[in-house]
């Protein structure tokens, strides 16, 4: 009887230690499973969090880059203004500016107009007919100012009233065109403000 108690307890003991391990087992295997399971979801939650900031600080970083050239877009569209008026065209005739000083300027301008046509064409290509618009009167303005420059008011006053006038037309074409310029540009910036707020 002793014989056949210990081969039970054997055998008892045996399927306790054997379940007791398939437990075991079975327990590693599913916390296994479950924290491979819970490190994926975590990995793709931080995937896509670091996706979506990569994307913003993109957004940011591109909204910038439009608002900075616009900006400057206006800066040279200003300075262009400026350059063609009336108020400077007179400054230049009263301070007698040679053709040659007048000339220097002009091709320094010519460097900003390449630059605004460059921003257009990579950024705003629907301000582009706008600008060259604006470069083509700018370079009309100068041929007219330069003659203006050379003539004298004493001895050729109708010369220089005619010349005058055409400088104030080319000036009052190229303002409706950077007016036309401007809020065209103010309605991308507030475009582009609403459009990359987060």
């Amino acid at each position: 009887m002793l014989d056949n108690y210990m081969g039970t307890g054997i055998i008892i003991s045996l399927i306790s230690t054997g379940l007791g391990a398939g437990i075991s087992l079975l327990s590693v295997y599913l916390n296994n499973k479950f924290q491979l399971r819970r490190d994926k979801l975590k990995y793709r939650n931080d995937f896509d969090l670091e996706s979506f900031k990569i994307e913003n600080e993109s957004n940011h970083k591109y909204r910038t880059e439009l608002l900075q050239n616009i900006e400057r877009l206006n800066i040279i569209l200003g300075n262009i203004e400026n350059s063609i008026s009336l108020t400077t065209s007179v400054i230049q005739s009263s301070n007698k500016l040679s053709s040659e000083e007048f000339d220097k300027k002009y091709l320094m301008e010519r460097v900003e107009l390449v630059e605004l046509e460059s921003i257009a064409i990579a950024y705003f290509p629907d301000l582009f007919d706008n600008i060259r618009r604006i470069t083509g009167a700018h370079n009309n303005n100068w041929g007219h100012q330069r003659l203006l420059l050379e003539t004298d008011i004493e001895t050729d006053r109708k010369s220089y009233s005619s010349l005058q006038s055409k400088i104030i037309e080319i000036s009052n074409e190229t303002n409706l065109e950077i007016i036309s310029a401007r809020n065209k540009m103010i309605s991308k910036s507030e475009s582009i403000k609403n459009k990359y707020i987060a």
